[in-house]
This record gives C-alpha cells, structure tokens and sequence, in this order.
C-alpha cells in the first residue's frame, strides 16, 4: 500500500472517529435536557457581554439571588425560597452568564466581569440599593462588588461561599492546559460531557458533603446534569474557565472591610466548620447560621430554615 493510501485511509478513519463523537455528544445533549425541569427566568437583560436570562416577582425590598457559579447551575435553585421571600421582597433570581438559560458566549468569564455585570443589572433594573444572596463560588462576586461599590448592596448572604483558599487561587501550568484541552470543538466537548455526566456529579455531590436522603442526592445530579447540557456544549466555556481558576479573587482585604456579611452553611457540609472559620478570622462581626438537614444546597434541601434565616436578617 503507498503512502498516498494510507493517509487518505488514516483520514477516512479520523474523520469518521471525530463523526462518530459528534454525534455521541449530541446524543447526551438531548438525553440531558429532554424533561426540561430548570426552567424559571420570565425577563432578559441586555449587558455589554450578552444576555442575562432573569426572574423576578413579589413587592418590597430588593433582594438578588446569585446561585453558585458553575456550568451546572441556574436561578432555578432558588425556586423553592422565592414564593415565602416574594410576600415581602421583591426578588431578583438572575441566571449567571455562562449559565442557565443566558448566553454563553466564548469569552474568558472573570469575577471582575461579573462585579460589572451585577453592578449594571442594579443599577439599571433594580435601581435601588439591595441586598444579595450568593452562594458557592458567587460569593467572590457579591463580595467584591460592594467592595467596589459600598452604596448598591444593603445585606450580603452566603450561603456555602466558597473556601477562602480556593478563591484566591491562580491558572497554573496545569489548569491552563485543561482549559485548552476542553477549547477543541469535538474532543474538549466530550471530555465537557465526561466531567459533567451523572456519575460524575453524583461523585461531587458525595465528596462534599452527606445525604442521609438519597432522593435528594438524585434529585440534585438530575438538576445539576440538565443545567450542565443546556445550549448544547456551550456551557463548556464557563467550565473550562472556573476549573482554570480564572473567575477567582482575592476577596481577602474585601472581607475585611465589610460589616454587613452573613454566612448560611449546610450542616452535612464535609468542610463547614472550616469554611466559616477562614471568614470569620478575617472579619469578626460576620455572623454565622447551621441550616439542619443540608449539605451542598441548602436553599433546596432545607429551604423553610434557609427563608428564616433570610428574613431575619434582611427584615
């Protein structure tokens, strides 16, 4: 066989191969997405980066949600709070860029990006000062935009923050070449469809924290797996940015500086006690609430607990 041969028959081969993972990653995409229980937002809001799916209902004083920034999380974790806090709040549940049913475009997402977004998005929509709720890794963001901005945020909640020690983190060698690696079209979206498959999530669920409830542990990985696969691949460009670590901050000297942060943490948290402890060492007025029965998502396991705690603090 000359040569001529075997590369057009490596090519028919290659071509074929990369054919054959298209469609195994369209195929998860649609598996994914086909009960299409995530959806909440009724309003959009046009930023300078795209376009931000939101929810908004109730009358009173402002309250924005931010839910945990991640490729398989959307406003829809708040659904179960929004009802008891729309009686007295008017609620703000806004889809991450990146996330849920807003654009995702390929950019690079930073946390500065998202301080601008949420300082526009209050100033244009909300149009008065408010109080937030972040959780997860959307606390950098609450945090730092009242750093920058002292008079737009009242009341920060956390709920689960993110690890100081994690928040600060930098892209590496290793983190830079993960992020390449998911960037291929065909091939970084099935190593996406790897990292976000059920199993995978089940496994991330468990390694944070305890479900004596395993209907909740299923009812999670099924939200957290739709989430991941809606738009098809594009959630992958938030991805591979936050396991990059490019949407961290040094949120240390800001948290220093602020009276007004609350802390909400899951009980079965594995690292709980840990995480409230790195916040409160650098900022002793900080308070601190256990919600019972929860672990990763609280605002969903315990949701009747986490609205007391709320309205505490902001009534």
């Amino acid at each position: 066989m000359n040569t001529s041969k075997k590369l057009s028959l490596t090519l028919a081969a290659s071509v074929s191969t990369l054919a054959g993972i298209h469609m195994l990653n369209s195929y998860i995409t649609k598996k994914s997405i086909k009960n299409n229980i995530t959806n909440l937002s009724n309003n959009f809001y046009e930023t300078k980066f795209g376009k931000i799916a939101f929810y908004e209902t109730g009358t009173g004083s402002p309250i924005i949600l931010l839910h945990n920034l991640s490729s398989y999380s959307s406003s829809f974790e708040w659904k179960k709070i929004i009802p008891a806090l729309s009686k007295t709040h008017k609620v703000y549940a806004i889809d991450m860029l990146g996330c849920g049913y807003s654009d995702k475009p390929n950019i690079t997402y930073t946390t500065f990006m998202y301080v601008q977004i949420l300082e526009s998005f209050i100033n244009d929509i909300v149009k008065e000062k408010t109080d937030v709720i972040a959780s997860g890794l959307a606390a950098s963001i609450a945090i730092m935009a009242s750093c920058y901005n002292p008079n737009i945020i009242h009341n920060i909640i956390l709920i689960n923050p993110v690890e100081i020690k994690k928040a600060i983190l930098i892209p590496n060698k290793n983190s830079i070449i993960r992020k390449k690696m998911i960037h291929f079209p065909i091939l970084g979206t099935l190593l996406y469809n790897i990292c976000t498959s059920q199993n995978n999530i089940k496994k991330e669920l468990l390694l944070q924290g305890t479900y004596p409830n395993l209907k909740m542990l299923e009812l999670l990985t099924q939200i957290r797996h739709e989430t991941a696969h809606l738009s098809g691949y594009a959630s992958k460009y938030i991805y591979m940015c936050i396991d990059g670590y490019y949407t961290t901050a040094s949120i240390n000297k800001a948290i220093q500086k602020l009276n007004h942060i609350h802390i909400l943490i899951g009980e079965h948290l594995k690292n709980s006690n840990d995480i409230a402890s790195q916040y409160c060492s650098l900022n002793k007025t900080i308070s601190v609430t256990t919600i019972k029965n929860s672990a990763v998502c609280p605002e969903i396991e315990n949701c009747l607990s986490v609205v007391k705690a709320i309205k505490k603090i902001c009534n």
